[in-house]
């Protein structure tokens, strides 16, 4: 800082003896003193870029280290019917994410990354609201959707809206989850 305050005052002074004696030395000075004000502000804009950009990119290899795309809750709620019966365990890494990743910590510093991270937060915080309320235990660490007193073959209304609901908020979080990575992809150079 101190360094582009000094090259700003010379750039400055050397304009004020151009003006005052328009010659080839002042002249050439003047230039000399912008070409370096100039080039001071694109290389701190360069290296606060390149910040940013590898703070976003640890960032982005720790959700996919957190939510990954294979293996957890978003292969498991892209692929599977809540008209069925499904272990609790299966949601752990979304209900984790939504816990710890609601934090200052883990935002982007790239807009829209940050944009699509909060999009999908809400989402799966939606998504764990209404698995609690929609569902309820069964066995062995198992959750369903149908209460245990009725028959799969005569659903009410109401528990099919829940299933069909569940089924479409769970398709919703794995279109975000790729949108974020499509868009991390791009935006970071990976």
């Amino acid at each position: 800082m101190i360094i582009k305050i000094a090259n700003l005052l010379a750039l400055l002074l050397s304009e004020a003896w151009f003006i005052k004696n328009p010659d080839f030395e002042p002249g050439i000075l003047f230039i000399g003193f912008l070409s370096s004000l100039i080039y001071q502000e694109y290389n701190d804009y360069k290296n606060t870029h390149v910040e940013k950009n590898s703070f976003d990119k640890q960032l982005f290899t720790n959700f996919l280290n957190d939510l990954p795309s294979i293996g957890g809750g978003i292969e498991f709620i892209r692929d599977f019917d809540f008209s069925n019966s499904f272990p609790i365990d299966n949601l752990d890494d979304l209900r984790n994410f939504a816990r710890n990743w609601d934090s200052a910590e883990h935002e982007f510093k790239n807009d829209e990354l940050e944009k699509i991270r909060k999009e999908l937060l809400q989402l799966i915080h939606q998504f764990s609201y209404d698995i609690s309320m929609k569902s309820a235990p069964k066995h062995n660490g198992f959750q369903s959707v149908i209460p245990s007193h009725i028959e799969d073959w005569n659903l009410p209304d109401e528990i099919k809206q829940d299933i069909i609901h569940l089924n479409d908020l769970g398709d919703k979080i794995y279109l975000k989850h790729q949108e974020l990575i499509r868009t991390a992809t791009k935006q970071l150079h990976l």
